[in-house]
């Protein structure tokens, strides 16, 4: 049995690991998403037939305007999917990962013996994202409140991959509507004669500074906020560019809320990582690294 500083370093490390490899995934999903919605707006300069001499496929080497333009659709639908695959799958990977310190840390401090755990990390591993943080918020205390965010995830992407992003009455059954749920972020700019500005999810481009009375000591405020599309039966699956950018934000804040969660529990039981201290609610720090449009101050 380790002493409490070997198990204090061999915990820290491993939790650090998982967590920066988690972190990973909704930035990697977040880029791929941006190639394929961006390469879809460039549709006309793409060849849509694989490279080679010889076509072994019997794809038509040209395409009407309207035959093009539902490629593209199912192009974009195409990657908005997988993307939506990627969030569901690397948060399953990076909850089992989780589990596999807290199970048997848990067994550990209680003088049980940590073998005890294998049936349970099983189990755990079995579970979709929805429960398995409802498991960890039952068990252990580990309170997100994301689990319905994801589970409606999980319903757009098999709307996305398996319908083609035509909802249908497998999509409506529950609710009699298909509903995408996720935590967004409302963004407003506050000049320092009280004007305010607020950046919808319609905002693209840049800013126009032309509209401000000063830039000189503007301050951006966000706050986190519940936000929802509804599809009914035959309606088409459209996700906006910047809902997609607030999606991967939420995958991120639910990684490093578990990492805040998981670390201050720890410190319960007597393992004092980072220095004893416990750590805050990340919603403020992320809150406060959100970045100022490049164009803003020039």
């Amino acid at each position: 049995m380790p002493d409490d500083k070997t198990l204090e370093l061999e915990v820290n490390e491993a939790i650090e690991m998982i967590v920066q490899n988690g972190l990973h995934i909704p930035k990697r999903a977040s880029m791929l998403m941006a190639y394929g919605v961006n390469a879809s707006n460039l549709f006309a300069d793409i060849n849509h037939q694989l490279p080679g001499f010889i076509q072994l496929i019997d794809v038509p080497k040209n395409l009407s305007p309207n035959d093009r333009e539902h490629l593209k659709t199912d192009f974009r639908n195409w990657c908005i999917g997988n993307g939506f695959r990627e969030l569901i799958e690397g948060i399953e990977a990076f909850l089992n990962s989780l589990f596999q310190i807290i199970a048997p840390t848990d067994l550990y401090f209680k003088g049980k013996s940590s073998e005890k755990a294998k049936g349970a990390i099983e189990k755990f591993e079995r579970f979709g994202v929805w429960d398995k943080l409802t498991h960890l918020e039952k068990r252990y205390g580990f309170r997100t409140e994301m689990g319905h965010y994801f589970e409606s995830l999980t319903q757009a992407r098999n709307c996305l991959t398996h319908r083609n992003g035509i909802v249908g009455e497998k999509d409506t059954k529950k609710k009699g509507y298909l509903e995408l749920e996720w935590l967004g972020i409302d963004i407003r700019i506050e000049e320092s004669d009280g004007t305010e500005h607020i950046i919808t999810l319609d905002t693209l481009g840049p800013i126009e500074s032309s509209k401000f009375n000063t830039q000189d000591n503007a301050k951006m405020h966000c706050t986190y906020v519940n936000r929802s599309l509804k599809f009914n039966n035959g309606d088409f699956l459209e996700v906006p560019p910047r809902s997609l950018q607030e999606i991967c934000s939420m995958s991120i804040y639910t990684i490093a809320k578990l990492h805040q969660l998981i670390m201050n529990w720890l410190l319960e039981y007597g393992i004092h990582l980072n220095n004893g201290m416990p750590l805050n609610d990340p919603k403020a720090q992320m809150l406060l690294e959100a970045e100022w449009p490049e164009n803003f101050r020039e």
